[in-house]
């Protein structure tokens, strides 16, 4: 049967990859080779196939398949027992997939890692490893590698008696595992043990027995041979010694067909406590020493040291003192050896844990510094970017103040003119209003003149009561004030001005100023006064003389008031 396995690999898996094998898919490709040859038990083929994995890899310079090329490696060395050349070839894969950064990969590695610190009994360390492959396995679009670590991690637990966290953990496989899977085998397995860790032997039988049959459906026999121990134990826990012994040599039969030294020292093992628990004494002795033989030749220390707990037993039952003191003394050495060697492996492995975060640490300060730099660069091109926004909606939004502004002013210069333009008409009627209130004055002045001649001779008292009279309706107090306000209207300020120009200035001289600015005639300013076109000609004479100006230096001061 294992030969046509074989040629089955050869001619339909193997054969197609390796003829593409020179590019990186092809690497990956026989790598699922190498992987299948392992759990199929095709041991010396799948080392072969791993040394060419990492050799092609090296001449295409594909680090991640050179990574891959060292899983194979370490798989094939955990086959045998050989822990710490797995570790230090796990060790190797896992610190190119960190540079890397390939979680498939890392993923792959620390599971490895977990498993064979798992088998070396360094609980914590494999604990460790299994929740960093859980988080890179998380990342992952499938969730095949993410149930096999929470699988693995689910043993770990039990075997530190921590079987509430186990099952736990395996419940959480269970929910992740696809209906129809490979995997399903491994999580009813792993449930199996937790229950089984918890006493509770019908249900982890009822498990063992389900995983068993998912794995003879996918055709995996190591699976198998695993799953037959583990029920086998059960019925050894129940008191089913015969039931159990039946398995125990049916997993022996199947590991010497698959030629699985390792797997034959743990079933000689199970037969020879099988032999034991229904008194065969001779018959556990002979399977104890087939396993020690096989643990000694595969130096396999933790399959010797059950070996030798096994001759103990035997030997106890035999009465044998004297093999019991050997064996007694045998265990101890090969207990304090190994407490020796976790020891440097804990050692060891804290150091390759703190290289590790050093340089995990280091590509987070890269990556981090990359990003930073990308962050500056946009944060300069949005600075600018913004600035020159700003800018443009400053000189827009000065451009359109300085418009309104334009146009407020024009608004108001229009308001003002049409306002002075209102004024000056008001002020022209006004003064049209006086001129022939004058005019008819002068008029009736002449009327008058007439009949003082007629009367005067009559009633002497009466010229001095009508010039009183006449000088009461030209230009009076009330409509000077009126005449003012709106003079003031039209040349805003000119008073003041006045004032503070030319002091002392009675009222008569102010207003002869004022209708000067006017520009009015004398004979119109006489008219507005009330007085004679000489008088009025005397009134500038004598205040060109106050102010002691000539005639055109008066008119000019007038102007620029």
């Amino acid at each position: 049967m294992r030969p046509l396995l074989l040629l089955f690999f050869v001619l339909y898996v193997l054969g197609p990859r390796v003829s593409h094998s020179q590019t990186p898919e092809g690497i990956d490709g026989l790598f699922e080779v190498c992987d299948s040859l392992v759990d199929y038990g095709f041991m010396e083929e799948a080392l072969a196939l791993a040394y060419k994995i990492t050799d092609e890899s090296n001449s295409l310079g594909y680090e991640l398949g050179k990574a891959k090329g060292l899983l194979g490696l370490a798989r094939y060395h955990r086959a045998y027992a050989q822990y710490d050349s797995a570790l230090y070839y796990l060790h190797s894969s896992l610190e190119i997939a960190n540079v890397e950064n390939a979680p498939s990969v890392k993923a792959m590695a620390h599971r490895w890692v977990g498993k064979t610190y798992g088998n070396l009994g360094q609980y914590d360390s494999a604990i460790h490893h299994f929740t960093l492959g859980e988080k890179a396995g998380e990342r992952l679009p499938e969730n095949d590698l993410l149930i096999s670590i929470l699988v693995n991690k689910t043993h770990v637990y039990n075997m530190m008696n921590d079987h509430k966290q186990g099952l736990s953990t395996a419940r959480r496989a269970l929910r992740l595992a696809p209906k129809s899977s490979y995997v399903k085998s491994d999580v009813y397995n792993a449930l199996g043990s937790s229950f089984r860790g918890n006493k509770k032997n019908d249900s982890a039988l009822y498990y063992y027995q389900k995983a068993l049959v998912v794995a003879k459906d996918i055709g995996v026999s190591r699976k198998t041979v695993a799953l037959l121990n583990n029920i086998a134990i059960v019925y050894g826990e129940l008191e089913r010694h015969q039931e159990a012994l039946d398995l125990f040599l049916q997993t022996k039969e199947m590991d010497i067909m698959h030629s699985d030294t390792l797997g034959l020292t743990y079933s000689h093992i199970g037969v020879a406590n099988a032999y034991l628990n229904i008194g065969e004494i001779d018959s556990a002795l002979f399977h104890a020493n087939k396993s020690l033989y096989w643990a000694r030749y595969l130096n396999a220390e933790q399959r010797m040291e059950k070996a030798y707990e096994s001759l103990i037993s035997i030997h106890k039952e035999q009465g044998n003192s004297e093999e019991l003191v050997r064996y007694f003394d045998l265990l101890l050495n090969l207990r304090n050896k190994l407490l020796e060697d976790s020891k440097y492996r804990t050692i060891k492995e804290l150091e390759t844990r703190f290289e590790t975060e050093k340089k995990e640490q280091q590509i987070i300060s890269l990556e981090l510094e990359k990003r930073n730099e990308a962050i500056l660069r946009n944060a300069y091109a949005v600075g600018l970017g913004l600035s020159v926004l700003i800018g443009l909606l400053i000189i827009f939004g000065l451009y359109d103040r300085i418009r309104k502004n334009r146009q407020l002013r024009e608004k108001e210069r229009q308001i003002a003119l049409e306002r002075f333009q209102s004024l000056q008409n008001e002020l022209d009627g006004y003064t049209c209003q006086l001129k022939e209130r004058t005019m008819r004055i002068e008029e009736l002045n002449g009327e008058l003149e007439k009949v003082k001649e007629e009367v005067s001779e009559k009633c002497p008292t009466y010229d001095k009561t009508l010039d009183r009279l006449m000088q009461s309706t030209i230009l009076t107090n009330d409509e000077w004030f009126r005449y003012k306000q709106l003079f003031n209207q039209v040349h805003p300020g000119f008073f003041t001005t006045l004032r503070q120009s030319l002091k002392d200035l009675t009222d008569t001289e102010e207003r002869l100023i004022a209708l000067t600015k006017l520009n009015l005639q004398t004979k119109e300013i006489a008219a507005m006064l009330g007085i004679s076109t000489e008088s009025v000609n005397k009134s500038r004479y004598r205040l060109r003389k106050k102010l002691n100006v000539s005639s055109n230096e008066m008119e000019s001061i007038v102007a620029s008031l």
